[in-house]
């Protein structure tokens, strides 16, 4: 999950937790959420949406979010589903931008990783 904009890291856990517990996911789903700075000065946040949006395009959120999908590919993880809510989306984009610039897809696609199954087995 991908927060968006506005939200911190514990207000992400929560809706993913929320998220969980209300669409009954079957056991096999890992949540796991990826943080950004998209919470930048509590309530006065909504003045600095664009500052925010600018933000999920950086070099820095490019290679943290490469960095992460990297590290799940490489632990045989094969199957991800991803979730962004609001600016989230411009930080998902960003980062699989930089997943396919590196190749991370080609890491969980190598012969002889077992597909399917959340890379367990």
């Amino acid at each position: 999950f991908v927060h968006g904009f506005n939200t911190s890291l514990s207000w992400g856990l929560s809706q993913m937790g929320q998220l969980l517990a209300f669409a009954k996911f079957p056991q096999r789903i890992r949540p796991i959420v990826f943080s950004w700075p998209g919470d930048l000065c509590g309530s006065l946040s909504p003045a600095f949406y664009t500052v925010a949006t600018k933000r999920a395009h950086k070099p820095e959120i490019r290679k943290a979010f490469t960095t992460f999908m990297c590290t799940l590919a490489e632990a045989g993880v094969t199957d991800v589903h991803l979730l962004s809510h609001s600016a989230g989306a411009r930080t998902f984009f960003n980062g699989m931008n930089g997943c396919y610039e590196s190749g991370v897809f080609a890491i969980a696609n190598r012969p002889g990783k077992k597909q399917g199954g959340g890379g367990r087995g």
